[in-house]
């Protein structure tokens, strides 16, 4: 018979069996455990598991001085904007192999880096060696990347039965597992609360302590993009193009917009404006508070192409890549284009900007370096595969994936 007892046994043996313990077990326990894994078969019950391996950073965790690029675009606002100027030329630090072909973007916080793979791997290394501190094994990838406050790294799949995932690197425990759906979104954390779209087209707040669901949004359409914060506003934006502006402690809409494009990439947000790239290559400048056009302008000059991805926010200017090849320049008041730089292939990841520089990955396996200024390139070098990942920057260290699994992490010219 199923016990209370038995059951607390069972979960006790997981526990004690994935973590290398010695297990010792009530009697009604352990007849429960032998029934079970007579009737179940022991390969087909670990099989069945959702994740495999532990990451424990406390060994190595350091809190840094650096602005952590805890998410996509580095941050709430997803600007791929951090205040620093690197030094050229840029010196390679070390160079790291994953299994498969990693996601998107990477995550560093606290002078570890955070990405994931194509086969459901998680990855930490070390920033300041490239050595590996900790893996995961996942049943599905983590497609929208790896979100990491601190302790804390907050991930979704793209499919399985559990599909959200709060786990603390320092305790080495799970926080909480939630089936929100399919997940290709990347987690927005800030202030305890979590804000997580899906392919079902639902907006999920949760409260990041326990994983409840503080409030929920039908989006009323499927949703790749991640949701971006300003203030007290959560900014989402649907495939089929309709922005979305809610409350973001009750989940009350301020206000919408269909822009009649399809969008597969998430807004980017200032005090100023909602900077938006819909794919067939208009790039949009949104009144965050009222939700009207400021302005829009086609990026398809000397021809056409496609867009997919956030832009960078600069001081200044907006960048943004197209499956074109080209990395364009826009002024950010008015939209107007400020110069074009060419690549040899599709550009179909985020840009990273500074005051002086923007940099990007192209398919053609170079990563750039540009004069936001003159739009003339100062630095590349050359990788192994096509980039489909935005850089990563932090303090002297900017980080970049090649498709045939290498990570690459370069620092400033100096920096020991």
């Amino acid at each position: 018979m199923f016990t209370v007892d038995s059951f607390m046994a069972f979960n006790y043996t997981l526990f004690m069996l994935f973590n290398n313990k010695r297990i010792t077990l009530p009697v009604s326990g352990i007849t429960f455990i032998v029934k079970l894994f007579l009737l179940t078969g022991f390969y087909s019950f670990l099989s069945g598991c959702a994740t495999t391996g532990s990451i424990d950073i406390s060994d190595f965790f350091r809190k840094g001085k650096n602005p952590n690029w805890s998410a996509a675009g580095g941050g709430i606002t997803r600007d791929n904007f951090r205040e620093h100027t690197m030094q050229f030329p840029l010196q390679t630090a070390w160079m790291y192999k994953a299994t498969t072909a990693v996601h998107d973007m990477i995550t560093v916080s606290d002078s570890l880096v955070y990405f994931g793979a194509m086969d459901g791997k998680i990855f930490v290394v070390d920033l300041r060696n490239g050595k590996i501190r900790g893996t995961m094994k996942f049943s599905h990838p983590a497609m929208g990347g790896i979100t990491v406050e601190h302790h804390n790294m907050f991930l979704g799949l793209s499919s399985g039965k559990s599909t959200f995932y709060s786990y603390n690197v320092y305790e080495r425990k799970y926080n909480f597992i939630r089936n929100l759906g399919a997940i290709e979104s990347n987690p927005l954390y800030y202030d305890d609360y979590l804000y997580i779209t899906t392919q079902k087209g639902m907006l999920y707040c949760l409260n990041a302590k326990d994983g409840n669901i503080e409030w929920s949004r039908d989006l009323q359409a499927s949703c790749q993009s991640s949701p971006a914060l300003l203030t007290n506003t959560v900014y989402t934006v649907s495939d089929k193009g309709v922005i979305t502006a809610l409350n973001r402690f009750r989940g009350y809409v301020l206000w919408t917009l269909d822009l009649r494009q399809p969008v597969l990439a998430g807004p980017a947000v200032d005090k100023n404006a909602l900077y938006l790239a819909a794919m067939p290559g208009t790039l949009y400048a949104i009144d965050p508070e009222k939700g009207s056009i400021i302005w829009k302008q086609a990026v398809s000059d000397p021809t056409p192409g496609y867009l997919y991805s956030t832009p960078a926010v600069g001081t200044h200017r907006i960048f943004v890549g197209s499956t074109n090849g080209y990395l364009y320049a826009l002024d950010k008041a008015s939209g107007q284009p400020v110069w074009k730089f060419k690549t040899n292939a599709v550009i179909s990841a985020s840009p990273v900007a500074t005051p002086d520089y923007v940099f990007v990955g192209s398919q053609d396996t170079y990563f750039y370096a540009i004069d936001i200024r003159s739009g003339e390139c100062v630095w590349s070098y050359k990788t192994s595969g096509r980039i489909k990942t935005s850089p990563a920057l932090y303090g002297d260290y900017i980080l970049i994936a090649a498709e045939n699994k290498n990570v690459y992490a370069f620092k400033s010219a100096g920096v020991k």
